[in-house]
This record gives structure tokens, sequence and C-alpha cells, in this order.
């Protein structure tokens, strides 16, 4: 295989989670929309799009998975289970701390945030795998297939992120939603600080899965009943 396919095929790889994810979700809702679910309460719909979500991103997973399993190699070729600095750790609590702050004193995400639910245990449940699977497709794969295409360090953190923001709405965003671009500029935000903790932790997926996991689990279901409120008032 020749250098140029090799590029190719990278570049063909890493875009392919965030294709996945928007077509996959969007695919989901659209056959929710025609059924007796969208005519539902809030909440409700939010729970079977948090499921949906799940299905989603653990199909993202397998797709890894197999990727690596056809490889010889496992998720510690990406970094998970590999030690960190402590400074990575650090760094990685004082973002979740401030990002999760910083979304839940809106009062469109954060007026429920200390109820203890159900719904909470759900949200969390789903939040929690959610951003493990995340770092691992975004941190771990995509950042791997970037610096494999010849990026350097700051390309590979940069590109992961842009595709990690484009997941959170992507798709929508180019079908006229545009409620949903604050929200992707600060997951690209987010992105960049996970992909610099990742790298300061010599390439280890343990700082960045314990940031995003506290997040989610601070914010969820809050913020996807957000845009699900937003998203009925439209």
């Amino acid at each position: 295989m020749t250098m140029k396919v090799r590029r190719l095929r990278s570049w063909a790889l890493a875009l392919s989670p965030t294709l996945a994810y928007n077509f996959g979700l969007t695919l989901i809702t659209a056959l929710l929309a025609r059924t007796s679910i969208a005519g539902t309460d809030p909440r409700t719909l939010t729970s079977v799009l948090l499921g949906c979500v799940l299905a989603v991103e653990l199909g993202m997973l397998g797709g890894v998975l197999a990727w690596l399993r056809a490889r010889g190699e496992g998720l510690g070729s990406l970094g998970w289970g590999k030690p960190t600095r402590p400074r990575a750790l650090v760094v990685g609590l004082v973002i979740a701390l401030v990002y999760s702050g910083f979304t839940l004193a809106s009062p469109a995400f954060g007026s429920s945030a200390l109820e203890l639910s159900l719904f909470k245990v759900w949200g969390a449940l789903v939040g929690v795998i959610g951003g493990a699977v995340e770092e691992i497709v975004f941190r771990g794969f995509v950042t791997e297939q970037l610096r494999e295409v010849g990026l350097g360090p700051f390309g590979q953190v940069a590109g992961a992120a842009v595709l990690f923001g484009l997941i959170h709405g992507g798709l929508g965003l180019l079908m006229g939603k545009w409620f949903l671009l604050p929200g992707i500029i600060l997951t690209t935000l987010l992105g960049l600080a996970l992909g610099w903790i990742y790298l300061d932790g010599d390439r280890s997926l343990t700082g960045p899965v314990l940031s995003h996991a506290l997040i989610n689990l601070l914010i969820e279901p809050w913020l996807l009943l957000g845009f699900v409120n937003l998203s009925l008032r439209r």
C-alpha cells in the first residue's frame, strides 16, 4: 500500500465516527418522529433519546474495537489504562468542574441540577458510558489516525476536537438548526482541552476519560433535556 493510499485511508477512518454518529442518530430520531413517542412529554422523549445516543455510541465503539482486532491490537494501543501524569489529572478535574459549572449556570440546563431521580440516574449512566466511549473514539482512535496522515500534535488535537464538536449537532446545523451552534463551539473547545490533557499525559486516555465522565455525570440528563425543550419550542 502506497503512502498516499495510507493517508487517504487514515483520513477516511478519522472522519468515519463523526459521519456515522450524525447519520445514525438522525436516522433513529427520524424514525422516532413517526411514532407516538414524538408526542410525549420532554422528559420521556429525553429518556428515549438517551437510549438512542447510547446505542449509536456503542456502535462507534464496536467499530473501533473491530478495527483494532483486525490489526491484532487492543484498547491499550490507544492509551486505555496507560499511566498518566498527575498534572493531567488535576487539569482534567479543573476543566470538568469549570465546564459543568458554566453549563449548569444557564437556566435552560441547570434549573433541576440538584434533583435526584431515576431520570437523573439514567442520564448520568448514559453520560458516563458515553463520555468514556467518546474519549476512546476521538482522543484515542481519531487522534491516532490524524497522526498517521502526518499532522503534528496541534493538528491532531484540533482536528479531533472539531470532529468531536460536530457529533453534537453538526448535521442539525446543516439542516438550519442554528440554535445548536453554541453547543458545537463549546464542545469543540472542550475537545481541545481534553486533547491537551491526552497529549500532556503521554497519550493516556485516563485523564480525558475521567474528566469527560465527571462532566457528563454532573450535567446529564439536564443538557439533553434543555436541547429537547429548545427544539420543541421551534
